[in-house]
């Protein structure tokens, strides 16, 4: 039987007819072309616990899905599920975009556990993701889409949006950014916000505080829940040339150290400042870090 926010994802993708078992999008055509090794849709990944609201819900917004399956039933809701589900942290290159997927999700939803507790290879059960292009044509080493894809899946990601209800909104490279400022209403959000935050940082942090906590990388949107929704805009982990240097520096890692103890992934000081930002926008806007456990 499947859950609330399956069940209606399901319906929302039968109804707007890219439902992988049930595929007859009118752009179909045009976004396969010639392409030989085109595949369907597939649903976004929304685990147990994001779903149960067990922490804030972080969405991940990515743009592609880099290759699909040639099964239809494998991207229906709860396949997708089951299968992402079991894709944990691993920190190799192979998965690359997975893994740092990984670490995001991991360094913003620790800092927002209550208990503190949170392990990195438990945090695929409390982030959702899914991609501006719901089809893939299977590009050679998994490179991204060609623009038609992105065009034509634009009109069906707000609906897919709501339905997901993310606190936290994480774009990851150009094509999913253009999404979101093209569909949603975003505002500047105001740096008062974080004065318990830039009071203590180091003089070393303001440079890169300046840089990558401006509007260009955080703001508000508006009208795609109840209640205003944080936005991270992130360069995407794959990202060529000077993409691939804005994401490094977005990161900011600490190279002297390559793993905490217990697994625990290497000590990105970019990521750990989004985390304390978004902490302090939390408490600002929503007060305790008790969520509901309601669904919606």
């Amino acid at each position: 039987m499947l859950t609330p926010m399956l069940s209606a994802l399901t319906a929302y993708y039968r109804e707007q007819r890219i439902l992988s078992t049930a595929f007859t999008c009118p752009y179909q055509d045009r976004c396969k072309g010639d392409c030989a090794s085109f595949t369907g849709p597939k649903s976004a990944f929304v685990p147990e616990g994001y779903e149960r609201h067990d922490l804030p819900r972080v969405l991940i917004l990515s743009s592609d899905s880099g290759s699909g399956a040639p099964k239809e039933e494998s991207g229906l809701p709860e396949a997708v599920r089951r299968e992402h589900g079991c894709r944990q942290y691993k920190p190799t290159y192979h998965g690359y975009h997975w893994y740092r997927t990984h670490e995001l999700a991991w360094y913003i939803l620790r800092r927002l556990d209550p208990d503190d507790a949170l392990k990195i290879h438990d945090v695929n059960r409390f982030f959702a993701h899914t991609n501006a292009a719901k089809c893939s044509v299977n590009n050679p080493n998994r490179r991204e889409a060609e623009n038609t894809l992105f065009q034509n899946c634009r009109p069906y990601l707000r609906g897919e949006l709501e339905i997901l209800q993310p606190d936290i909104l994480v774009t990851q490279g150009a094509k999913a950014r253009d999404a979101v400022n093209e569909l949603f209403q975003t505002s500047r959000i105001d740096m008062a916000h974080f004065s318990s935050y830039t009071q203590k940082i180091e003089e070393s942090d303001r440079i890169w505080l300046e840089r990558y906590a401006s509007p260009k990388y955080i703001l508000e949107i508006k009208n795609l829940t109840n209640r205003t929704v944080f936005w991270l805009r992130t360069v995407h982990p794959t990202a060529p040339f000077r993409g691939k240097k804005d994401f490094l520096g977005q990161i900011d890692q600490d190279e002297s150290i390559h793993y905490y103890r217990d697994g625990e992934p290497r000590r990105c000081r970019g990521w750990l400042r989004y985390a304390d930002i978004i902490h302090d926008w939390w408490s600002s806007t929503r007060g305790s870090l008790k969520t509901s456990q309601s669904i919606g």
